[in-house]
């Protein structure tokens, strides 16, 4: 796993997502527009996790966490020295049901869905607020943003839908569910 994800702080990490990123970041330099690039494993202390970049202007303006994914840890060893005040290492493979994994496990969830929570915002272009969705997301953001109206939604998806029909159903109650559609 370690070897797919990027910190988007320090741009470290896979090189192919690094060198995408720096040539959609110079793009959006050029042609001063707003990038919703689709989810890429984002490094966090300890962790990784599904984070859709926001880029604008030539800069990451913010980024939007996955609410449905879980925590995605490939060194328990680095997990364990930042979330436990014992000492544990780990040779193998490990139950996650069993302590201290458990607890620590559940704290890292737990902050994982507090930050992609606080992720679901709008983001403003030209007077125009924007929010972006992240594939299955898309029935639940209505239960959890109750911010400004926005003007235009960004729907990450590959292939969520079965159909034309269902996709439709899904939107109209999204657009109802935001105030969007009387």
């Amino acid at each position: 796993m370690k070897d797919y994800f990027i910190d988007l702080g320090t741009m470290e990490g896979n090189y192919m997502i690094r060198s995408c990123l720096n040539d959609l970041i110079n793009h959006s330099r050029k042609k001063e527009i707003m990038l919703f690039p689709g989810t890429l494993l984002e490094k966090r202390e300890g962790y990784s996790t599904v984070t859709m970049p926001i880029i604008c202007e030539g800069e990451i303006i913010g980024r939007r966490r996955k609410l449905t994914s879980l925590p995605y840890i490939d060194d328990w060893n680095e997990t364990l020295k930042i979330y436990s005040n014992e000492d544990l290492s780990v040779n193998g493979s490990i139950i996650l049901f069993e302590e201290p994994f458990k607890s620590i496990y559940d704290k890292i969830r737990n902050i994982q869905k507090f930050e992609a929570l606080e992720s679901i915002k709008n983001f403003e272009k030209d007077s125009h607020r924007i929010l972006p969705i992240i594939c299955n997301e898309i029935e639940l953001i209505p239960k959890y943003y109750s911010k400004a109206p926005v003007d235009v939604i960004v729907h990450s998806s590959y292939n969520h839908f079965l159909n034309e029909k269902k996709r439709i159903i899904v939107i109209k109650k999204l657009l109802k569910n935001l105030k969007l559609l009387v």
